[in-house]
Parts: C-alpha cells; structure tokens; sequence
C-alpha cells in the first residue's frame, strides 16, 4: 500500500513541508498537517504547490512528487541521451496515474534508476542528505 502524503510551500515562509492535506476550496484555504514531536501542527500552503507523492524514490533515496523535475539517464531514452522530465499526474497516450513528461520518451521500467533534481516551482528546493526536503 502506497503512502498518502504531500508536500507544499508554506505562504508565509516560502519552506516546503511534507504532511496531510487539509482543503477547504470554498474558503481558497489549503492546509499540511505534520506531527513535529509529540504535536501536529497546521500551515497554509500556496494551491498552486500542492503535490503528492507518488510512493517511489529516486535513485539517491529522494521521494519522488508530481511536479518534481527528473533527470532521465540516456540509458532510459529512446535517443540515449540524459534528458530532463517533470511527473505528472494524470494522462498522457501511454500512461495512466503518475507519468513522466519528456522531450524524449522515458524507457526506465522503474523510477528507482532516475534522479529528482528539483521542482517545476522553485529552482531552490534543498534535498537534505536524508533524502527528504
């Protein structure tokens, strides 16, 4: 069974965090919920930021997101060249659920060979060693 969690930029801060989401679209209120500790805590998160894991890692151990950018090995292109793509979700002509998007069409059976290297939203997301956000 796949995890359920996602992340946003907080609107105040502009630092990502990772939880539950909370939406209450008639009010434009979103909201992550984490536990730090022993408390859980609430932050309104940009909507346009929203993500969801897709319950895979990279190959460095990052968890992978919608709207996460992804190097893709030549190994893995039909061109074998490296090449850039962003996941998605949703639809494409081959794929349904979580996909990646590409110039050139990602060959990887496993997104576990691939590597995020950052977001479509924000060149300056930091990856801590731990592999999370």
């Amino acid at each position: 069974m796949r995890t359920i969690i996602f992340r946003g930029r907080v609107k105040e801060t502009g630092e990502w965090i990772t939880g539950n989401l909370l939406s209450y679209p008639e009010e434009d209120l979103y909201l992550i919920e984490y536990r730090l500790n022993l408390f859980n805590f609430r932050k309104q998160v940009e909507k346009d930021t929203i993500s969801q894991f897709t319950g895979v890692y990279d190959k460095n151990g990052v968890e992978i997101f919608e709207n996460s950018k992804i190097l893709i090995p030549g190994e893995f292109t039909v061109n074998n060249t490296d090449t850039e793509g962003v996941v998605l979700y949703g639809s494409d002509e081959l794929d349904i659920g979580f996909y990646i998007a590409s110039m050139d069409r990602c060959l990887a059976t496993n997104w576990e060979q691939l590597e995020v290297i950052g977001t479509t939203f924000d060149e300056t997301i930091n990856i801590k060693e731990d592999g999370n956000l």
